[in-house]
């Protein structure tokens, strides 16, 4: 016999909350975005970590919010950044490597839309003689038809 059979079920209240917050500082180094001059990544390794209570956390962040212009970073602000943390060689030797792996890049795009263009075009050479023709009139026919169901 089950003692449980009589009771009603409890509402359990579900909530949910949060101690601490670790914040970590990672080193900037040259990142592999080939799109934009100088740019920027975090490093794998942190350098300093904190942790702050969440409350307080979200007290002092809540001013410091900044919109999608005010992230947006010039090249030469990022330049500034990476000579910041790194030496002026290293920075002009990551640049000249990635400039190496945009060209190589975008040759290899180049050359895959080349062919893919090519390819095309000779499917639509060999296809286009095979094409079932449509008459004006039997189109016609069709389009009145379309435009006679949907005043119904």
């Amino acid at each position: 016999m089950d003692v449980f059979l009589n009771t009603k079920p409890v509402a359990l209240k579900k909530s949910v909350s949060f101690g601490s917050i670790e914040i970590r500082e990672y080193p900037v180094v040259l990142g592999d975005n080939h799109s934009v001059k100088f740019p920027l990544a975090l490093d794998w390794d942190h350098q300093n970590s904190l942790s702050v209570d969440c409350e307080e956390y979200e007290e002092s962040r809540a001013c410091l919010r900044r919109t999608s212009i005010e992230m947006f970073t010039p090249p030469c602000d990022r330049l500034g950044i990476l000579l910041k943390h790194n030496s002026r060689d290293q920075v002009t030797r990551s640049a000249k490597a990635l400039e190496q792996v945009a060209k190589q890049a975008k040759k290899e795009l180049d050359s895959a839309s080349s062919t893919t263009s090519s390819q095309i075009q000779s499917k639509k050479n060999q296809t286009s003689g095979k094409r079932d023709k449509v008459k004006p009139s039997k189109l016609a026919r069709l389009f009145r038809g379309a435009s006679t169901k949907r005043r119904m």
